[in-house]
């Protein structure tokens, strides 16, 4: 029986000078432990690589958004998975994650919203009523 296969949407799994965090932090630590740790009989992770504030050159918010998107549906497209494991940042990646759930939504994926950061409830207080709304909604389809 063949493995279904869950794919895993995260940052690249390298140190990178310049980027945001340098690449190291737990958020990638995160990701790394997966792909190379994780076992399963029945599912495998298949990653998909979004980028991280610095990585490039042109990385101003609105490209990197984009860029991001085409990455994620290329995946979605090329692999098929059954089901999608969002590693999440929310802060200012949450319009990313957003789009992310909602393209999931209308594939018929489920999703898995891992929320990796220490002041999640924090920052869903103070934030602003978008991100909010946002944050909700990603939190509902999950």
């Amino acid at each position: 029986m063949a493995k279904q296969k869950v794919l895993l949407y995260g940052p690249v799994v390298a140190a990178m000078e310049g980027a945001y965090g340098g690449g190291t932090g737990g958020y990638t630590r995160k990701m790394g432990l997966y792909l190379q740790h994780f076992r399963s009989e029945t599912m495998e992770f298949v990653p998909s690589f979004h980028t991280v504030r610095g990585q490039y050159r042109f990385g101003f918010f609105v490209v990197r958004f984009f860029l991001d998107l085409f990455i994620f549906v290329r995946d979605l497209l090329r692999y098929r998975p059954a089901a999608v494991h969002l590693l999440g940042q929310y802060r200012s990646a949450i319009p990313r994650e957003f789009i992310v759930v909602l393209l999931c939504r209308l594939a018929r994926k489920p999703v898995v919203y891992e929320i990796k950061a220490g002041v999640f409830v924090e920052w869903y207080q103070g934030t602003n009523p978008l991100f909010r709304a946002m944050t909700d909604f990603c939190l509902r389809r999950a």
